[in-house]
């Protein structure tokens, strides 16, 4: 095993792809104490604090990927065609260097092209499938358009190039040939039917969640977040998603002007992008980029989540028993189909899109439900990739 060298691409379209990948990673890393990765993506910096020096893991930064932009919460047809514009031309020239022995990839289907290309092996893991979610956008928002007008009105050119566009994205998803994707809940049926059945590669569908295992104590985690007083803590948490960038600053207007003393401590993620100011008084904290770690080192202080479904996030709930709920995000068909998945299986409830609020949020968490259902779903499935990885070395 000495000086073999893995590739890891994660999608930078959120901290969600670089958070999952990391526990493949830290497994991967705690088994041969001579193996090298590189770790190529958007989200360096994000990923330079997970690992901080290790002296193992290079963080190399990169552009491209597949993105959905968003304006006002909902996907942004023409700024997402302008944002993929040159997706053919990135994915043909994807580099990947002369020493790399395995790729590793999340949501990059153009890295298992190009590894196919090659002759490197390459094992991928997804939480859903790029070209049916592009289709499936494609078809809800022309279904949808007559009664929801503020949602842009496609011409025929944009649906030709969006689909020529799913279609592209789909000749580099079939180049991989050894697909984990993440349990039923997280990857719904659609997905992974699809896969099967219009890509050609036959899933292999993980039995729990990746995670589950942080380092530090409540009393660690508690003290990190500058929670002081024995009360509950909530968790809001939308990632790196755009989609709730017009809602947080009016959020926390609302907490603050609810905030009490006998309120619980509400912990808010705010996007760097955003700038907002420091939170003040006794119960709101801001949650900074977590170090050293993904953010389930801080999920033992917090005892309850409210958070969109998308995979890394719902993940991150269900490995550590946190109880949560799923802020809808029309216009997404993947995170929605997630919280379809979750909600029929009993994880978590919805707050409506127009009912997200202090209060919602507030009311959402009296009535939260224990962690029965959360502990039946095993963890550390991380396990179960990286062993894969391991086995084409």
């Amino acid at each position: 095993m000495a000086d073999r060298h893995v590739l890891v691409v994660p999608n930078g379209d959120g901290f969600g792809p670089s958070a999952l990948c990391s526990h493949v990673v830290r497994d991967l890393l705690s088994r041969h104490s001579s193996l090298r990765v590189t770790i190529r993506t958007g989200k360096a910096l994000y990923n330079a604090r997970l690992f901080g020096d290790t002296g193992r893991v290079t963080i190399e930064a990169a552009t491209g990927g597949i993105r959905l932009e968003k304006v006002k919460g909902r996907t942004s047809i023409p700024k997402t065609l302008a944002a993929l514009d040159q997706y053919c031309a990135w994915s043909k020239a994807f580099p990947i260097g002369d020493d790399v022995d395995v790729v590793f990839e999340f949501g990059v289907p153009a890295a298992a092209r190009r590894a196919s290309e090659r002759g490197i092996p390459r094992v991928s893991l997804f939480d859903h499938c790029w070209s049916r979610t592009l289709v499936t956008i494609l078809e809800e928002q022309q279904k949808s358009y007559e009664s929801l007008s503020h949602w842009h009105q496609w011409s025929q050119a944009e649906q030709q190039e969006w689909l020529q566009l799913a279609a592209r994205i789909q000749e580099d998803e079939a180049a991989t040939n050894n697909l984990f994707t993440l349990p039923p809940f997280l990857t719904p049926e659609a997905y992974t039917k699809y896969w099967r059945e219009e890509i050609g590669v036959e899933p292999r569908q993980l039995d729990g969640v990746l995670g589950g295992s942080p380092s530090r104590s409540r009393a660690q985690a508690c003290a990190a977040l500058g929670l002081t007083d024995p009360v509950p803590a909530i968790l809001v948490q939308g990632g790196d998603t755009p989609a709730w960038d017009g809602v947080l600053p009016r959020l926390i207007d609302e907490l603050r002007q609810r905030e009490g003393r006998a309120d619980p401590y509400v912990v808010i993620y705010a996007p760097e992008r955003l700038g907002l100011a420091p939170l003040q008084g006794p119960r709101l904290k801001m949650l900074g980029p977590p170090s050293g770690g993904t953010i389930q080192e801080i999920l033992p202080a917090i005892d309850f989540m409210v958070t969109r479904a998308g995979g890394g996030s719902v993940n991150d709930a269900v490995a550590c028993r946190v109880p949560f709920v799923c802020v809808e995000e029309p216009g997404h068909a993947q995170v929605m189909a997630i919280l379809d998945a979750c909600e029929a299986r009993g994880l978590t409830r919805r707050i409506g899109w127009s009912s997200f609020s202090a209060a919602a949020i507030l009311d959402a968490w009296r009535s939260a439900h224990g962690t029965d259902v959360l502990r039946a779903v095993p963890n550390g499935a991380e396990r179960t990739v990286a062993a894969a990885i391991l086995s084409c070395l």
